[in-house]
């Protein structure tokens, strides 16, 4: 159960870091979390969502398995 949760957990971040994004046009575009923080470049802000939905996706798929 805790592997279910903790899955749906990381997929909703992921989520939300899509919904919350802002660009910043320029040269390149960047990217920020409701315009909170820093900024990141395209490649390091859509490596940060594939992280979390990678990982809600890994344990979901092992809390399948038990």
């Amino acid at each position: 159960m805790r592997y279910f949760v903790a899955g749906n957990l990381w997929l909703l971040v992921s989520l939300v870091l899509i919904l919350g994004k802002k660009v910043e046009r320029g040269d390149p575009t960047m990217y920020s979390f409701f315009g909170v923080g820093g900024w990141h470049y395209p490649g390091s802000y859509w490596l940060m969502v594939l992280a979390c939905a990678g990982l809600g996706v890994a344990f979901l798929i092992i809390a399948r398995r038990q």
